[in-house]
């Protein structure tokens, strides 16, 4: 009986003594990385990196172009075309952007809402100067499905004042010479009523 209380207490012993002399380390503590917040764009080509990091265009391009007056020139370019009214909120939200970053806005806002549907060829609609959303829609819902694919708006002057000058990139194809008038009349019928 002697020999058991005496080996319990040492047992206990050489337990407690293994428990606080080993030589494992505690493990490191486990970090969680926390998702950085990205800054606000401070220029204008922080914001086109910005917008297309966000999903909103595929290819933006921002730039303040010196002249006569000078110029603001918004190029917003996806793989695939959306819808006009998709077109239009996109190019909103990027003008509202604008105007909080920028102390001085150009007078002249250049336009292009553009997709490289053929390769090196563009699609879409681009503008000199800022027509307002009742245009720029007509435009886009204008050259939305063939025959026309692109329109150019400008001011032009002869003579008699500047006035609105639209142009328009179509092209038909046909068997024969009834098919052929047929998509000409298709192209004729294209404008913008504004």
């Amino acid at each position: 009986m002697r020999i058991r209380a005496f080996v319990l207490p040492l047992a206990l012993g050489v337990g407690l003594l293994a428990g606080c002399s080993g030589t494992s380390e505690p493990p490191a503590p486990t970090t969680t990385p926390t998702p950085t917040v990205a800054a606000e764009p401070t220029n204008l080509e922080e914001l086109a990196q910005a917008v297309m990091a966000e999903g909103l265009v595929d290819i933006a391009a921002f730039a303040e172009l010196a002249g006569t007056p000078d110029a603001l020139s918004l190029s917003l370019m996806w793989n695939e075309l959306p819808a006009p009214d998709d077109q239009l909120a996109a190019l909103s939200e990027v003008e509202a952007r604008i105007d909080d970053l920028l102390e001085f806005r150009p007078e002249m806002t250049q336009i292009g809402l553009l997709s490289l549907a053929e390769g090196t060829k563009f699609a879409g609609i681009t503008t000199a100067y800022d027509p307002g959303d009742e245009v720029l829609l007509a435009l886009l819902e204008a050259t939305a499905d063939a025959p026309c694919t692109g329109a150019a708006l400008d001011r032009l002057d002869r003579g008699d004042g500047p006035r609105a000058h639209a142009e328009f990139e179509c092209s038909v194809e046909a068997d024969d010479i009834v098919g052929l008038a047929s998509a000409y009349d298709d192209v004729t019928a294209v404008g913008v009523d504004i």
